[in-house]
Formats: structure tokens, C-alpha cells, sequence
């Protein structure tokens, strides 16, 4: 318990919105088991639940790469699995809660004169079982949508600058949605 509190505490200052983890079922030097994650945006309201969530990496090497290393922080992650996900779209004013939770703080600290790194993140493999998506977009009718057995990958490459870019990659998924207009709900 006092690592979720620790780790939680650690990311406070991170983003707009709030990660906090809730359970661990074990943490070791090549990832976590059993972790229990929420993520709420800035006003409180929940735009992640996770649970069952595994991560496989090497963790000493992240860190050397954080504390030591020159050049973009590497964050290379082989295996993600959750077991159940609950993800809301909904929007609050121009962009979606969830993206908005992902905002960089802006920090209350000098700037400094030298650049700051950038990072790269790699999830070979992402597998989750079943997750709920739904929420109301401004453009569209409100989704509600459950996806199972999901299999992808993900690259993020953050530098603060135009170039950066986020790709995920999926390789196989099973939509079920209802209320769909015009019937066209997704079984498949």
C-alpha cells in the first residue's frame, strides 16, 4: 500500500489530471502484477479504471535511462495486459476528459536554459480483455461500446514539439456497441 501511495504521490506534479494507483499485487525489477489504476481529469470526474493491469519491462534500465542517460528517455515496455477497462470520451469543452488529464502540468518552477529531454515510449505488446468505451463526442451520438480481446502496440514520441507523434497499432479487437443510430450497432 505504500507504494501505490508513494508512486501516486510522485506523479501528483506530472499531469493536469490525477493517476492514481490503487493496488499492487507485486512490483519487481521486470514490472508489476495485479495493479488496480485510476485516472480522474481535473474537475475529479474518472476517465480510466484499469484493473488487472501486468507490465513487463526492465526497470532498471528505465531508470538508468532517466537518471544517467543523454538524449530521449527510453521507457520500452514488452507486455502490458489488463484484465478490465472502463474508459470515458466524454468531452469538457474543446477536448475530450482523458486527453485533458494527460495535459503536462505546467510547472510552477524557473525555466531552465538548457532543453529538457524528450521521451520514447514502446509497448510491444498490449493485450486487454474487455473494456467498456463510452461518452458523449460533440459530433457524434454518445458511444457505447465493449471491446474485447484486444491486441496492439503503442509508440509515443514526447518532445514538446510538433513532430510529436503517438501511434497504436492494432491487430485484432471484437466490437459489440449498442444504440447506435440508424441500427448500424457493431457485433464483430
Amino acid at each position: 500500500r505504500f507504494t501505490c501511495t508513494a508512486v501516486t504521490y510522485a506523479l501528483k506534479d506530472l499531469f493536469i489530471g490525477q493517476l492514481i494507483i490503487e493496488h499492487v499485487d507485486e512490483i519487481g525489477l521486470d514490472g508489476v502484477r495485479g495493479a488496480r489504476v485510476r485516472v480522474l481529469d481535473e474537475s475529479g470526474a474518472q476517465v480510466i479504471f484499469a484493473d488487472g493491469l501486468n507490465a513487463n519491462a526492465w526497470v532498471l534500465g528505465i531508470v538508468r535511462s532517466a537518471a544517467v542517460g543523454s538524449g530521449d528517455i527510453s521507457i520500452p515496455i514488452s507486455r502490458v495486459t489488463i484484465n478490465w477497462a472502463d474508459v470515458s470520451l466524454d468531452y469538457n469543452g474543446n477536448l475530450p476528459r482523458i486527453a485533458r488529464a494527460f495535459l503536462v502540468k505546467p510547472s510552477t518552477k524557473p525555466p531552465s536554459p538548457a532543453p529538457g529531454r524528450g521521451v520514447k515510449l514502446t509497448i510491444a505488446e498490449i493485450a486487454i480483455r474487455h473494456v467498456w468505451v463510452h461518452g458523449a463526442l460533440p459530433t457524434i451520438p454518445p458511444l457505447d461500446i465493449d471491446a474485447d480481446d484486444i491486441r496492439s502496440h503503442l509508440d509515443v514520441t514526447a518532445e514538446n514539439k510538433p513532430s510529436d507523434d503517438v501511434s497504436i497499432h492494432v491487430g485484432h479487437i471484437h466490437l459489440f456497441s449498442r444504440n447506435a443510430p440508424d441500427r448500424a450497432d457493431l457485433n464483430g
